[in-house]
């Protein structure tokens, strides 16, 4: 049944999903829509808008998912349905805990962090990157520190199974990687965590591959990642 992803032209809340499918081999079309580099500017978004209504979505947003007549919106409840249909939800009672927690872990790491310090200045004058990046960084080590406690010696985030989880924890972890380069370097379980997802074949083919770019992560007038090379 063909598959179909809608995302903008980044990485952002659409590369859990395009990695998820690559890891499980599924071929899907990568509809990716275009956004400009003037917030303030009325058509940032006119690919999308063009085609937003269209689409039969229930909640109108991206990414979405879109697998013959079913229909997704929401990047989490996207990430959870492929896990379920791939196995990747976790067995036991304790591994579908930990997925519940670092996933609400690092979604709240995200808001308050990188995606605060990269947007909040475009949106607020007042405010200033290099006092908000400064910030930011000094709390880095104790995120990490928690997410490296929370991992102790398992494999992977739910335990030793890999799970859907792990898709999205590997996206925020490289997002801050790009940002402070050294930030896990006293995580070594996190960066072992990190090889080992880039180390399974599927994800390493489409590393290696022209379909992937590690930037932009983030849309074009954000302070840092939006733009297709390193800031």
């Amino acid at each position: 049944m063909a598959v179909t992803v809608g995302y903008w032209d980044l990485r952002g809340l659409g590369q859990p999903i395009r990695f998820l499918l690559q890891y499980v081999g599924i071929a899907f079309t990568d509809v990716r829509y275009r956004i400009g580099h003037d917030w303030t500017d009325p058509d940032l978004r006119e690919d999308w808008l063009r085609v937003k209504w269209d689409l039969g979505l229930d909640f109108p947003n991206l990414p979405y998912y879109i697998e013959g007549e079913l229909k997704l919106t929401h990047s989490r409840t996207i990430l959870r349905y492929l896990g379920s249909k791939h196995g990747l939800c976790g067995q036991t009672d304790a591994e579908k805990t930990r997925i519940d927690m670092i996933e609400n872990y690092m979604e709240d790491m995200r808001n308050d962090g990188l995606r605060h310090v990269v947007y909040s200045p475009v949106f607020d004058p007042k405010l200033d990157f290099e006092t908000l990046k400064a910030e930011y960084i000094s709390k880095m080590g104790s995120y990490f520190r928690e997410i490296s406690n929370f991992l102790d010696t398992f494999e992977w985030m739910a335990g030793n199974r890999l799970t859907f989880v792990d898709f999205w924890c590997y996206e925020v972890l490289d997002w801050n990687r790009l940002f402070q380069s050294d930030c896990l370097n006293e995580c070594h379980n996190l960066l072992q965590y990190m090889n080992r997802f880039e180390a399974l074949p599927p994800i390493n083919r489409y590393i290696n591959s022209d379909q992937f770019n590690r930037f932009p992560i983030f849309a074009p007038y954000a302070r840092f990642g939006g733009q297709p090379h390193p800031d």
